[in-house]
């Protein structure tokens, strides 16, 4: 747990929602619990619940707050009607994107193909 506690505030929180990206990824919403992703953290469970209240809150934080602010940069960068320069631009913005934002981009597209998630996520996407 040492690693766990010299980490700030803001560098804990950002690592537990590293970790909890690779986790639903990896396992998908249900398969992934707030033990394991402590246990990866190298953390206590009641540190992670400190930051999160459970593990929908988590989630939501990651869909809601992280995958909508990609979305909006990437379209931010994307300005042209010719297809060819769109494709290329959107190709070229996916390639630029920290390994969290790919990981993050990736469980967007499960969570709107309806592959995780709940129905109250599916609902903002559709939007």
């Amino acid at each position: 747990m040492e690693e766990c506690v010299a980490m700030t505030d803001k560098e804990l929180r950002i690592r537990i929602k590293e970790i909890a990206v690779d986790h639903f990824n990896r396992h998908g919403y249900h398969g992934t619990t707030i033990r394991n992703i402590a246990k990866d953290v190298n953390c206590s469970l009641p540190m992670i619940y400190y930051y999160f209240n459970n593990k929908k809150e988590l989630f939501d934080e990651i869909i809601k707050k992280d995958y909508f602010s990609l979305l909006t940069r990437q379209a931010k960068q994307l300005q042209t009607e010719d297809i060819v320069d769109f494709y290329t631009q959107y190709v070229h913005g996916m390639n630029q994107l920290s390994d969290y934002d790919k990981k993050v981009y990736r469980l967007g597209v499960k969570v709107y193909l309806s592959f995780d998630g709940d129905d109250e996520l599916m609902k903002i996407m559709d939007e």
